[in-house]
């Protein structure tokens, strides 16, 4: 691949706020991590493909859940679904996520305005799946009874990163709410359910002021 992994650092992105001022920003440390590895998670399978560019069909094996375990291990190479299904652990699911991957709170991005949750949600999800807590990200999701204490582990290690990222006061709300208890899961699903709401207030606002200073509407 053409791209240079030293040179991501550097990279930038634009953000427009409500009053659709654009802004230059550099990327989070999450962003140049999860790009950082998949550079070399496709470097890593056209090396065993002879350093050929796979066929489509060789692609379609390496889906997003193999790239997730990459990110966990990156000395071990990309592995297809056929021979991930061959390994076997009788290790109990709580011991698995406690030995788990190294995880770092420090990595995680800070929520300090809700109106900026569409792009810390991207770089937040990604480091939770990584971290093995995609099932706290689902709402739906309902541990069977022999994954119960591996998920309350994963909860409490979740509950412990908002109590360090979550800055901006709607948020803080939230945790508060559940502070008794630690339940990341519900936590996670109202701030979602929130951010949607403030973004539709937003575009709402925006449109009226639209119609006071031009006395029309050009989006209907």
């Amino acid at each position: 691949m053409a791209i240079d992994t030293t040179t991501i650092a550097t990279w930038t992105y634009d953000e427009t706020d409500a009053n659709n001022n654009t802004t230059t920003k550099p990327l989070m440390l999450a962003h140049i991590s999860v790009l950082k590895h998949l550079v070399n998670y496709v470097r890593v399978i056209v090396t065993e493909n002879n350093n050929q560019p796979p066929s489509v069909d060789v692609w379609k094996t390496y889906h997003n859940d193999h790239f997730l375990s990459y990110m966990a291990n990156p000395s071990s190479r990309p592995v297809t679904p056929q021979a991930t299904a061959s390994i076997m652990t009788t290790s109990s699911p709580s011991s698995v996520f406690k030995k788990g991957n190294k995880r770092d709170m420090s990595l995680y991005p800070e929520l300090k305005d809700i109106t900026h949750y569409s792009s810390w949600k991207l770089a937040f999800d990604a480091l939770a799946h990584k971290d093995e807590l995609g099932n706290v990200l689902d709402e739906g999701y309902k541990p069977s009874k022999a994954d119960e204490d591996a998920f309350n582990l994963q909860k409490q290690w979740l509950f412990a990163v908002f109590t360090k990222t979550l800055k901006d006061p709607t948020a803080k709300d939230i945790l508060r709410q559940y502070q008794h208890n630690g339940d990341s899961q519900q936590i996670y699903a109202k701030l979602k359910s929130k951010a949607r709401k403030s973004a539709k207030a937003t575009l709402a606002k925006m449109l009226f002021v639209e119609f006071l200073t031009t006395g029309k509407l050009d989006h209907f």
